[in-house]
């Protein structure tokens, strides 16, 4: 499968820069003529520096204008033979705007984590396909809008939330087999939102610290879920200028036992 990613390179992991648009323009061919025509173009403005009757710098300057006009389109055509020979483009949603994509369409177009993404942004890369897939989970987080007006009026509304409530499972497919933790930790956002549909596949369903290479059996190993009940103990909920919740006394708590089990594991 050919896939290209947009976005500046800068912000792309090592692992994947190779399938960065500027990594793969680089080696297309076009981009090579485009090089031949910025090395003509070097020579050109050195003939213009030496150059000293006003005609020859006439004639230089419209040839240089010649070039550059060649040299852009030449440029732009590497980055629409990446994009167009390449088989899934990647982009977030506002990407989904670049220039580069202009006048493209798509058979398909899939939003990942769909539930946390304004719907506003959602529809700059939907009208770009004949088909959409939305991926996400309605019941966990919502997208964050700094804006309490604008929340108020529903922005923070998603599409995927939306769709679910009006079609519910005319259009939704449940992926009930979840793959990260032991079932005991699963069990209770599997009861409470999910009406005990998810299940813990074989390979996690019962994995613990201690099955870790080199990782000692110990009380702070051995356990799946550790409750550490702080009633009496002071440690009072707060707000901040924000309005979130936060505990700095359970914080504590919990850094003290990762650092006694990473001791413990040393």
């Amino acid at each position: 499968v050919k896939l290209v990613r947009l976005g500046h390179p800068a912000r792309l992991l090592p692992q994947v820069l190779e399938s960065a648009l500027d990594s793969q323009v680089l080696k297309a061919d076009n981009n090579a003529l485009a090089n031949d025509v910025r090395k003509e173009m070097k020579v050109m403005n050195n003939k213009l520096l030496k150059a000293k009757d006003r005609n020859s710098r006439r004639d230089i300057r419209k040839e240089l204008r010649k070039l550059g006009k060649e040299e852009r389109q030449r440029q732009q055509q590497a980055v629409t033979d990446v994009l167009k020979n390449s088989d899934v483009i990647l982009t977030t949603l506002t990407g989904a705007l670049s220039r580069q994509l202009e006048g493209m369409t798509f058979d398909l177009v899939i939003i990942d984590e769909a539930a946390q993404a304004l719907e506003v942004a959602c529809w700059i890369a939907i009208l770009k396909g004949s088909r959409c897939i939305l991926a996400g989970d309605h019941l966990q987080l919502p997208p964050t809008v700094q804006s309490i007006e604008a929340e108020k009026k529903g922005l923070g509304r998603t599409l995927f939330a939306r769709l679910a409530d009006l079609y519910g499972s005319e259009v939704m497919a449940m992926l009930t087999v979840q793959y990260r933790m032991h079932r005991l930790i699963m069990d209770w956002s599997s009861q409470e939102l999910y009406d005990s549909k998810i299940e813990a596949h074989l390979s996690v369903s019962a994995h613990t610290l201690y099955d870790l290479d080199g990782v000692q059996k110990t009380s702070s190993t051995e356990p799946t879920l550790i409750l550490v009940d702080i009633a009496g103990c002071d440690m009072e909920e707060k707000k901040d200028d924000e309005d979130s919740t936060m505990n700095e006394g359970e914080a504590m708590v919990a850094l003290a036992h990762a650092k006694k089990t990473c001791r413990e594991w040393g």
